[in-house]
């Protein structure tokens, strides 16, 4: 028998943290797209910090965000490199 505080979904087995931590990865892998901007911006970061820290927080914050999102698309498998040119 089910335990109907859980969820229609999972098992009293299942470790609903684990699940929802999972889903939320899914999530956010699922809504990465490769950004050429927020590349060079971690680029930026990377090798010019003091310029880097010149830059509007709405860009350091959308550059977490999209970290945060392709860390979960390479943990979920997903290829996470640049596109190639054609």
């Amino acid at each position: 028998m089910t335990n109907p505080l859980i969820g229609r979904h999972q098992s009293d087995t299942a470790d609903p943290i684990a699940h929802r931590a999972a889903r939320k990865r899914a999530g956010l892998a699922s809504s990465w797209r490769h950004d050429a901007q927020m590349e060079a911006a971690a680029k930026l970061r990377d090798t010019r910090p003091a310029d880097f820290d010149r830059m509007s927080p709405a860009v350091k914050t959308s550059l977490g965000y999209y970290e945060r999102a392709k860390a979960a698309a390479r943990a979920e498998g997903r290829d996470t490199d640049p596109p190639t040119a054609a």
